[in-house]
């Protein structure tokens, strides 16, 4: 994280297959490359009109990057969908609002991805969402029903850092600070 991570120039693009059963009237993908607390890269995409059974082009591209010093940084991924009866959908990944990225699932872009193309597979239920990237590992998670799609998904539902987090940082820095001072070294 922070002086030792690159500027993202890495690309991918990214197509919705919709197994949802009905027409998807709309879908909104959201990606977050984490590049540190204080800078998130955020890229939203939206389709419409997708027939059941289809998957649209590959209209979305994506920002990441890899390598040494890029260990620390993530890719997020965010899927609402509105279905023709009406009906909406929203993904629940385990663990997120504990680990602090709210309704965003992790789903790692690596150097074999790079210039590739991302299918976001969408179903109902249990593990209905899938992100497959070219190469590199696949991510399932729910779909559950909700009652609206929020138009800015980054602003409603990613949580920053957990507080345990923020906690444990100031802690160190705590220590660290104590530890320079014992030493002599004047405070910043």
């Amino acid at each position: 994280m922070g002086g030792l991570t690159s500027t993202p120039n890495k690309h991918c693009n990214v197509r919705v297959r919709n197994m949802m059963g009905q027409e998807v009237v709309r879908v909104v993908v959201c990606h977050v490359f984490r590049q540190d607390i204080k800078k998130n890269i955020v890229e939203p995409y939206t389709w419409t009109a997708i027939p059941d059974g289809e998957t649209t082009a590959a209209g979305m591209v994506v920002t990441f990057d890899y390598g040494f010093g890029d260990k620390t940084n993530y890719d997020y991924w965010n899927v609402q969908c509105q279905l023709a009866d009406g009906t909406m959908w929203l993904i629940k990944p385990w663990g997120g609002q504990l680990l602090g990225h709210g309704v965003f699932k992790q789903c790692y872009l690596t150097d074999k991805d790079e210039g590739g193309t991302v299918t976001i597979t969408v179903a109902k239920g249990w593990n209905g969402l899938c992100i497959s990237p070219p190469q590199s590992s696949a991510a399932t998670t729910d779909m559950v029903p909700v009652d609206r799609i929020e138009p800015d998904p980054y602003a409603a539902f990613w949580n920053g850092i957990p507080q345990w987090l923020k906690l444990a940082k100031k802690a160190v820095d705590l220590y660290a600070k104590s530890q320079k001072e014992s030493q002599g070294e004047p405070p910043p």
